[in-house]
């Protein structure tokens, strides 16, 4: 009680409460000086639309063949790709798959739904071979056992074309009955008219 009864501590006291009073005043109207620069800010009307949401622009592809099973790039071009897709055929790009429309549905004339496989002629570009069907899994998958035989679309064969996807025939052909697909094929190196 001693130090609150001395008058000069109580003055000093006082001016350190003052002190305190005036610093808590000015804090405060700088916060709130803060708080109406930052609500300005915000409501500014370009800031306005940050609430709404922007408007999605599709950069492609415009065109959709569905998922893809297999790529083989032309050897002697590569910037023309085709894809084999799981539901939507045959799709070739011209410009190494970029752009927005960079690929276009090949028609085969076939009911192809799944291309497992695309083998292009290492010399001859023009000599196409595609393998038809999905297949999803077979024989053992995993640690555990899994005979899994099935696929997702059942394949006719394989299908070729001479003239780079113009005109196709039928050059293995396979029924409905075998449940089969073709998920891999590759042109012999050294006898091209042998595929496997």
């Amino acid at each position: 009680m001693y130090f609150l009864s001395n008058k000069n501590n109580l003055a000093f006291i006082s001016i350190i409460l003052f002190c305190v009073c005036i610093f808590l005043i000015g804090a405060n109207s700088k916060k709130n000086n803060l708080i109406e620069k930052v609500d300005a800010a915000f409501s500014d009307s370009k800031l306005d639309k940050m609430n709404e949401p922007d408007p999605w622009n599709s950069i492609g592809p415009n065109n959709f063949g569905g998922r893809t099973l297999c790529i083989s790039l032309n050897p002697q071009n590569p910037q023309t790709i085709y894809a084999g897709s799981a539901g939507g055929g045959l799709w070739r790009s011209y410009t190494g798959g970029i752009g927005a429309n960079a690929w276009e549905y090949i028609s085969t004339g076939f009911p192809l739904l799944a291309v497992g496989a695309i083998a292009i002629d290492p010399l001859d570009s023009n000599k196409i071979y595609i393998g038809t069907g999905e297949i999803y899994n077979y024989g053992k998958t995993g640690i555990a056992f899994a005979d899994r035989l099935t696929i997702g679309s059942h394949g006719f064969g394989i299908i070729k074309t001479n003239d780079g996807g113009i005109t196709w025939k039928q050059s293995l052909i396979w029924t409905d009955s075998l449940m089969v697909g073709v998920n891999k094929l590759v042109v012999d190196p050294y006898n091209r008219n042998i595929i496997w």
